[in-house]
């Protein structure tokens, strides 16, 4: 009788304990969007891990570094039964579902913040998990970790990122799940009903534009005077400040501030100015770190469509003061509206 010798059965059993975690390896599957509300598909991938930093680069080449979201969907096998942290740092905002839980909802702009989220698992048990992503002007980041039941304490874990990464192993394609089974299918939202339309708008149909370029343009007081009344704030702006008013908790460019800025940008390409100055400002309604991020990214949507339409980026000069220097103190809310502010200012010297 030939017996196998004992270092070729224990490399071949080797060889099978080591295969498995190579075929669990999977990830979750992106679908990339053009637009923040995933308004065009663009490509679908498998991502191993969602440890991302877009901040000097796209996460496509068929994508810009500006505008876009993410989905990602799959399954999540849990190690070990107990409660799990989930820890989502990004860049701009993000909804993050377990086991059709809704653990994380941060749908709104911010600065890289972290957001967390804890659910119990069963071990053994694969749960249905999805995150949905977008990301406004520039700088899109977004990094998933854990904390698992049975993760040991570590020494001067102060000072590091809670949790760890999730391993791949534990993460797959979504595949195996069924439509019922996919998550976020009936959180929140009733059978038959419409979902809510987010404070991020969809463009309308056809659009090219980002979402806020087909809101209704605003009706301002110099539109409802008459024609021979109306002041010429066009040729004052060469050299005059102008203003640019912005909805609550919003950073939208109307079709009004549009064509506003476009008519300014006529006088400026015939007698260019030495540079131009973009300050932004928000109301004392809310939370002051939002309230600074609103008014950066105020400034950064003007400065991006002044750079659209020509005007060289060296020209330009922004920057931001929140909620610090408001011009109105009453809180009635239609005279808040004049501290939701976008100052421009050319200058020929």
């Amino acid at each position: 009788m030939l017996f196998k010798p004992r270092h070729v059965l224990t490399t071949t059993l080797g060889g099978m304990l080591l295969s498995l975690p190579l075929w669990a390896q999977g990830g979750l599957k992106g679908d990339y969007y053009r637009g923040t509300t995933f308004e065009q598909k663009v490509q679908t991938r498998i991502d191993t891990t969602i440890h991302f930093d877009w901040s000097t680069r796209a996460p496509l080449p068929e994508l810009e570094g500006s505008y876009y979201s993410i989905r990602w969907t799959g399954e999540l096998r849990a190690p070990v039964s107990g409660p799990y942290t989930f820890y989502c740092q990004v860049d701009d905002g993000l909804k993050l579902w377990v086991g059709q839980q809704l653990l994380i909802n941060e749908w709104h702009l911010s600065p890289y913040s972290r957001f967390k989220g804890q659910i119990q698992l069963v071990a053994g048990q694969t749960y249905p998990i999805r995150i949905d992503y977008f990301n406004a002007i520039q700088v899109g980041r977004i990094t998933l970790r854990w904390e698992r039941p049975d993760q040991p304490l570590r020494w001067f874990g102060w000072l590091r990122e809670p949790g760890e990464p999730i391993p791949t192993a534990y993460l797959h394609p979504p595949s195996r799940l069924s439509p019922a089974r996919q998550p976020g299918a009936t959180v929140g939202i009733p059978p038959g009903s419409r979902a809510k339309r987010s404070w991020l708008a969809r463009p309308k149909r056809g659009s090219t534009g980002p979402p806020w370029a087909d809101r209704p343009p605003a009706r301002s007081v110099a539109g409802r005077l008459p024609p021979e009344k109306r002041p010429n704030a066009t040729a004052a702006a060469l050299v005059t400040p102008f203003t640019m008013l912005f909805g609550p908790s919003s950073y939208g460019l109307t079709r009004a501030s549009l064509q506003q800025l476009d008519s300014v940008l006529v006088y400026w390409k015939k007698a260019p100015p030495g540079w131009i100055e973009v300050i932004g400002h928000a109301d004392r309604v809310g939370d002051r770190v939002r309230n600074r991020t609103l008014s950066e990214y105020r400034t950064r949507v003007v400065i991006a469509h002044l750079t659209r339409q020509g005007i060289a980026p060296a020209q330009l000069r922004g920057r931001w003061e929140g909620d610090e220097q408001p011009l109105i103190l009453d809180s009635a809310p239609a005279l808040r509206a004049q501290n939701r502010r976008v100052l421009i200012r050319s200058h020929y010297d």
